[in-house]
């Protein structure tokens, strides 16, 4: 038996909407875009595009000690964010969410919401997906998952953002 899932979201197809008036929405903000001087080059933007993905470029990553829970620090650093509104589904339900990524380099990305830090993930090659769970529904939550600074560097790694996948419990 296959679960399906509650929303697909991608960096074209970045909205959900069901008739119970349950959304989710996604958003790429800092993404990079190369001159297309390689048609093989992936961050190009008829690459991604065509690929349905989003390019971090490593040299434009956050600085992993600053809280980005803060509008403000987070307003101008590369991140996907991640809004829903599931609680018709009620305390009684948790999310899961897969992250889709393609690494090219070993990458990282912190998670927060708008109150705190949830999560650190190191995007390793050869992995695709991470798995992080919601514990209640019963609001309306954004998440933030930053581009950030890997430990011990000066960059955030090669990466391409693919898609989130939610799947209610």
């Amino acid at each position: 038996m296959s679960l399906t899932p509650t929303f697909e979201l991608t960096p074209r197809e970045s909205y959900s909407w069901s008739a119970s008036d349950q959304w989710a929405y996604c958003s790429v903000l800092g993404m990079t875009l190369l001159p297309r001087y390689n048609a093989a080059y992936r961050s190009s933007l008829d690459q991604q595009h065509a690929n349905d993905e989003a390019f971090f470029y490593p040299y434009a990553a956050a600085d992993p000690s600053l809280d980005y829970a803060v509008w403000n620090n987070r307003r101008l650093v590369p991140h996907v964010e991640l809004r829903f509104n599931l609680s018709a589904f009620g305390t009684q339900k948790e999310l899961a969410l897969v992250f889709g990524f393609d690494a090219l380099t070993e990458s990282r990305v912190l998670i927060y919401s708008n109150a705190e830090q949830l999560g650190d993930e190191t995007l390793a090659v050869g992995d695709n997906q991470f798995l992080m769970e919601v514990e209640s529904l019963d609001t309306q939550l954004s998440l933030y998952f930053i581009h950030a600074n890997r430990i011990g560097s000066s960059n955030g790694g090669w990466w391409f953002f693919q898609g989130i996948t939610g799947y209610v419990i």
